[in-house]
């Protein structure tokens, strides 16, 4: 199996729970270019680049943010070997805090025949509880919620985010 990781807006800075991941599991990273707008044709475009160059083994994405939502959108399909999504605070798009910094978005997703697993917060800024359940149903996936844990980031201080990776090793 080969897990890869895909950050939202602006990446995972090196204290993000994804980095720390990387560096101790040996996680590879998607990369994106540029971080700080994500447009969604470009960066689903540069994700199906890097999965259909994996065609041995089945893929599982860690994504976060803006992460899920090009995750969840290219998941289905049939040419990439993605196995299970596991996908953490997904931001409602219509989210003042994005404006001017994504494009190309479409908030609609249909559900995968795949284990989708997505991680909500509380308090999460970006998205109500209502909205990020709901982009989960939409999906078919379970939905695991983190009391105060805010966008469950590096700002947020979670470090390593060990609750998560437990969550992530029994997914």
């Amino acid at each position: 199996m080969t897990i890869l990781t895909l950050p939202g807006l602006g990446g995972s800075p090196p204290t993000h729970w994804q980095s720390l991941w990387e560096k101790k599991h040996g996680y590879r990273r998607i990369e994106q270019n540029p971080w700080d707008h994500v447009s969604f044709p470009h960066w689903a475009e540069k994700t199906v680049h890097t999965l259909s160059t994996l065609h041995d083994t089945p893929i599982v994405l860690i994504a976060h943010s803006m992460g899920t939502h090009v995750a969840a959108r290219i998941a289905s399909d049939p040419d990439l070997s993605v196995g299970g999504l596991f996908l953490v605070a997904p931001p409602d798009l219509t989210s003042p805090l994005l404006r001017g910094k994504i494009s190309g978005f479409s908030t609609r997703v249909r559900p995968l025949s795949i284990p989708v697993e997505v991680h909500i917060s509380t308090d999460d800024p970006y998205s109500s509880v209502e909205t990020a359940r709901a982009f989960a149903a939409s999906l078919g996936g379970s939905t695991v919620f983190h009391r105060n844990g805010g966008h469950l980031n590096a700002d947020s201080g979670i470090g390593f985010w060990s609750e998560g990776h437990a969550c992530f090793k029994n997914f």
